[in-house]
């Protein structure tokens, strides 16, 4: 058996975070010690890793509830997984926008000489966009734009 701290180790998770998942209705202690204590099997191990799993891929609490309660060849957990990667591809969509507006000011900025600039703008905004190659981003930054979101 295996005390809320054990899990913490196993997991690197905190104390809080077992608690809350508790408290939510995913992961329940086995049994209480002697001492009122939760203590949790093997299988709760295995619970937290499949929730752990599921967390890490950006799934909901609320869904990786309902995830943990279908089968395996449910069609229902299918379609909570296949929501959670639309909601990705959203989000990863609202970034490029976002980084596309960074990339804009940036020219806005390059073009006009009254504005204040730093002369290593350039440079500080290439590490923060670390997945595009210097190439693609050198053709969002000079103006083609369908070089550098294509590759």
């Amino acid at each position: 058996m295996y005390t809320i701290r054990d899990l913490c180790k196993a997991s690197n998770l905190s104390r809080s975070a077992i608690l809350y998942y508790d408290s939510l209705g995913l992961l329940k202690p086995t049994e209480r010690s002697a001492s009122n204590y939760r203590l949790y099997s093997d299988e709760s191990l295995k619970t937290l890793k499949e929730i752990c799993l599921y967390r890490d891929a950006g799934v909901g609490l609320s869904d990786i509830g309902e995830l943990m309660n279908v089968s395996d060849g449910s069609d229902k957990g299918v379609l909570i997984l296949e929501e959670a990667l639309f909601q990705l591809n959203r989000h990863i969509r609202d970034l490029y926008d976002k980084q596309r507006r960074i990339v804009n000011l940036v020219k806005q900025r390059k073009r006009n000489p009254d504005d204040t600039y730093n002369d290593n703008f350039y440079e500080e905004l290439q590490k923060l966009i670390p997945s595009f190659t210097s190439d693609a981003f050198d053709a969002m930054f000079w103006g083609d734009d369908d070089q550098a979101i294509n590759g």
